[in-house]
């Protein structure tokens, strides 16, 4: 009967030094946005808005690499739109070409695969933004110098559309290896968030 109650001391000791001793799960990160409206006198009818940052979640994906015992993360967010008189179906990206009524000449599109839908995007030209981002009339993009950090409230411009039949949401690229988000492979290289929809 000793021998038996020894032995259970043994295990029972063992699996504490177990269990004190495992390596806790790494932390994985995604991003979290919200869109809003912007309001007359401040801003021209139509204007919206939205921040994005990017949260420690157990849905979430594992850093690119830890540099200087932080996580490196790449990506950032875009205002998109969808015209509710001209909203264009979608099953790939490669349906959401932008073009009129639909989209802008020139634009970009972007594949909402749930809703099978498509949100778009004016052209326009990159510039250094805030703290060594990368800012055009739509987006924030982290760069190789300035990426994501973890917790951080990134502000988004304010563009505008025809404030009666314009709907708006936030997509997030989150970036899963070094290669860009528009370089890369959907599920391999990055991962596409989509923010709710703010109606007209």
């Amino acid at each position: 009967m000793q021998r038996i109650s020894l032995l259970l001391a043994a295990i029972v000791v063992a699996s504490v030094f177990y269990v004190v001793q495992a390596t806790p799960p790494a932390p994985k990160y995604k991003i979290v946005s919200t869109v809003e409206k912007k309001s007359p006198p401040a801003h021209p009818a139509g204007s919206v808005s939205g921040t994005f940052k990017l949260i420690e979640a157990p849905d979430g994906f594992a850093p690119i690499k830890i540099e200087n015992g932080q996580p490196y993360v790449s990506g950032g967010a875009c205002l998109v739109y969808q015209d509710m008189h001209h909203v264009k179906t979608c099953h790939t990206q490669a349906d959401c070409t932008s073009m009129p009524p639909a989209g802008p000449e020139n634009g970009f599109g972007y594949c909402h695969e749930e809703s099978g839908t498509c949100w778009f995007k004016k052209a326009s030209t990159p510039m250094a933004g805030p703290g060594g981002f990368l800012l055009d009339d739509y987006c924030l993009k982290s760069t190789p110098a300035k990426t994501l950090v973890v917790d951080n409230l990134n502000q988004l411009p304010i563009p505008k559309g025809p404030p009666n039949t314009t709907r708006w949401r936030i997509t997030a690229c989150q970036g899963l290896t070094m290669k860009s988000c528009r370089d890369g492979v959907e599920g391999v290289d990055f991962h596409t968030w989509w923010g709710d929809v703010i109606e007209p």
